[in-house]
């Protein structure tokens, strides 16, 4: 069940499901929603999700259990919540195509090898 995906990533990440939502930008009944109905998110949302944890939306949907990397868990998490230009990123990758999202990441890879930021 997709509700029992999404609290196991939140646990990895130290975050509750609630407040998981509201930074993903969902409501705090939306993971109790999923819990009751047995419901998966899709489109939008399951974008937003997979993005929060740094993962992708095929890996919310497998089967598979899922090991965050403690560092990149941290990371992910203090760089959406404290960082304006990070949130920014994170907010106009959710209604980007996946082309979007690669020909940015590229564009910003290039950016950092122009400034020999590794």
């Amino acid at each position: 069940m997709f509700y029992d995906k999404y609290v196991e990533l939140c646990k990895q990440k130290g975050v509750t499901p609630t407040a998981a939502a509201l930074e993903i930008g969902l409501s705090k009944a939306t993971p109790t929603k999923w819990k009751t109905s047995g419901a998966t998110p899709s489109g939008d949302n399951l974008k937003k999700i997979a993005v929060y944890f740094g993962i992708t939306e095929s890996d919310l949907l497998s089967e598979e259990k899922i090991q965050l990397p403690i560092n990149r868990q941290v990371e992910l998490r203090e760089n959406i919540r404290d960082n304006y230009a990070t949130r920014a990123l994170f907010e106009a990758m959710i209604d980007a195509t996946d082309a979007d999202i690669l020909a940015a990441a590229a564009t910003i890879q290039r950016l950092k090898e122009e400034r020999n930021i590794e």
